[in-house]
């Protein structure tokens, strides 16, 4: 197998992880240095260990969230995927209390590699339907 082939596999292991709520594994197939950068976010979460963090905190706050792949493309060591994500917001989640309601989004995954492993994510989505699907604003 490439490593155009081997990526994309990766990057699909690293979405069932998410799928089966698993921050650790997620963070172990990202490099120590690896950074997850969500555009709608100020900072990007920064080293393996901030990577697990934040994943821990979306489980906490969005306890059965899922992301079903819709689409993917890959080449020149990078992966596009494509996913509709949703969940329930029933823990907190970035400092604010449980609303109770459903989030219903698409996502948009880069991943970046070197050596079969992430060291880049950029996660694409809409803040503002976010907030507004929790009921924020």
């Amino acid at each position: 197998m490439g490593d155009q082939e081997n990526n994309l596999s990766i990057a699909k292991k690293w979405i069932n992880a998410m799928n089966s709520h698993n921050a650790e594994l997620m963070g172990s197939y990202c490099t120590e240095d690896a950074q997850h950068r969500e555009i709608a976010e100020p900072e990007p979460f920064r080293g393996r260990t901030g990577i697990i963090k934040a994943s821990k905190e979306l489980f906490n706050g969005f306890p059965e969230c899922t992301s079903n792949i819709t689409n993917v493309f890959s080449g020149d060591n990078q992966v596009l995927i494509e996913v509709l994500w949703e969940g329930t917001n029933k823990g907190e989640f970035k400092s604010t209390p449980p609303t109770g309601k459903k989030v219903r989004i698409d996502i948009g995954y880069i991943f970046k590699f070197k050596k079969e492993k992430i060291i880049e994510i950029r996660e694409y989505y809409d803040g503002y339907t976010v907030l507004k699907q929790m009921g924020l604003i």
